[in-house]
Order: C-alpha cells, then sequence, then structure tokens
C-alpha cells in the first residue's frame, strides 16, 4: 500500500514538473510569436510609408514631365512665342557634374526683371528644392552692376531651430548645402539658373545668396559665399 501511495507521487510529481515545463515552453514560444508579428507589422507600416512617399514623388514628377511636355511642345509649333519666352533652368549631371538643362520655365516677356527673377525662385523651389523658400529681396547696383540678392530659408516647421539635427525635413541645411555631389548640384541650380548667361535681354550682372539674411558658410557650397557675375 505504500510503495503504491509512493508511486502515486511521484507520478503525479513528474507529471506536474512536466505540465509546468510545457508551459513555460509555451509561453516563450508565444512572447516569440509576439515579437516577430510586432516586427513584420512595424515593417510592413514602413513599407506602407515609404510608398507612399514613391507614390507622390512620382505623380509629382509625372506631372512636371507632361508640364515640360506641353511648354516645348507649344514653341515647337511657335504658338503665342511673341508673349513668352523659353528659360533653362540648370543643374549638374549626377555622375560627371558638368552643367546642363534640368527643365525650362515659360516667361511672360511682359514682366519686369524683378518680376522674372521671382519667377525663376518659385520654379526653382518646386522643381528643385521641395517648396522650401527661396526669396528674391532686391537688386542692388554695386560698382554699376545690377545684383539680385537671393535669401534661402527653411521652412515654417523649422523657424527658430538652431539645431540642425533637430530639424525636420526637407531641409536646406541638411538636405541641399551638404555634401561634395549635393553641393555641387545645388551650387549650379541657384548660380546658374539665377544668371542666365546666354540671355540676350536685359538682365542682372551678379547674384549673391544669403542664408537667413546672413552669409552662407557651408563647407561644400562655397561658391555661395560670394558673389558670382555673368
Amino acid at each position: 500500500m505504500k510503495k503504491k501511495l509512493i508511486l502515486n507521487l511521484i507520478v503525479a510529481t513528474f507529471l506536474g514538473i512536466t505540465m509546468i515545463g510545457c508551459s513555460n515552453r509555451t509561453n516563450v514560444q508565444e512572447e516569440k510569436l509576439y515579437t516577430e508579428i510586432k516586427t513584420l507589422q512595424e515593417n510592413n507600416n514602413e513599407l506602407k510609408d515609404k510608398y507612399s512617399g514613391l507614390d507622390k514623388k512620382y505623380k509629382t514628377l509625372e506631372s512636371k514631365v507632361k508640364d515640360q511636355v506641353a511648354i516645348i511642345e507649344m514653341f515647337k509649333e511657335n504658338k503665342e512665342n511673341d508673349k513668352y519666352e523659353l528659360i533653362p533652368a540648370y543643374t549638374a549631371n549626377v555622375e560627371t557634374y558638368k552643367q546642363e538643362i534640368g527643365f525650362y520655365m515659360i516667361m511672360p516677356k511682359d514682366k519686369t526683371l524683378i518680376q522674372k527673377l521671382n519667377l525663376i525662385a518659385g520654379e526653382l523651389s518646386s522643381y528643385y528644392f521641395n517648396n522650401l523658400p527661396i526669396e528674391v529681396t532686391k537688386v542692388e547696383e554695386v560698382e554699376g552692376k545690377k545684383i539680385v540678392v537671393v535669401n534661402i530659408k527653411e521652412s515654417k516647421d523649422n523657424e527658430g531651430i538652431k539645431d540642425v539635427a533637430l530639424m525636420k525635413s526637407p531641409t536646406w541645411a541638411t538636405g541641399f548645402l551638404q555634401g561634395s555631389a549635393g553641393g555641387i548640384t545645388t551650387e549650379d541650380r541657384l548660380i546658374e539658373t539665377f544668371l542666365q548667361r546666354d540671355y540676350k535681354g536685359e538682365w542682372i550682372d551678379g547674384v549673391k545668396f544669403l542664408y537667413h539674411e546672413k552669409t552662407i558658410e557651408f563647407e561644400h557650397v562655397p561658391n555661395l559665399e560670394k558673389v558670382n557675375y555673368r
């Protein structure tokens, strides 16, 4: 009788330990599975955000291409060419860094010089610089030469933020004024497009850029620190 009772106790204890072990293993497996599901959900959300961003960029690019095709076709057919002129916006080739035309702007001929410069500022901001502010502040005369002063600023979301690491994208400081390749491209897009060296009508003699109304002092855009002449 005693032997039977002891045997039953041993069996019960073994079964209890086994069940606890199985329960622990089940909990570990559940936690692991939960972690994997959470990671997959986070990855899926990141992919959705990336897709949404790419889709938005694609639609914007598609719209710009349509605009360019319409502009070029209009000038090919000589429609209202007496009222408008085609103005190139420059950029730098991503592989060779050589200057090239990035897109064309359609410019009403009856606009004043300052109006034309403002149109260029708006188009550059829209096409190249994620709508970051580019302001034509004035055209001043220096030693008989007309110099346009252009002030670039961060977006309203980043106004007053001194630490660039805390700024929300897009930014001039981290997005367009940094990096060797990015700096060269930004210089060409701003300097050459405003100067319009091949333009035959009335134009400026030079351009001066400011960053929040102060001299631009970023390592990778040294040419933006000085006045650039045609």
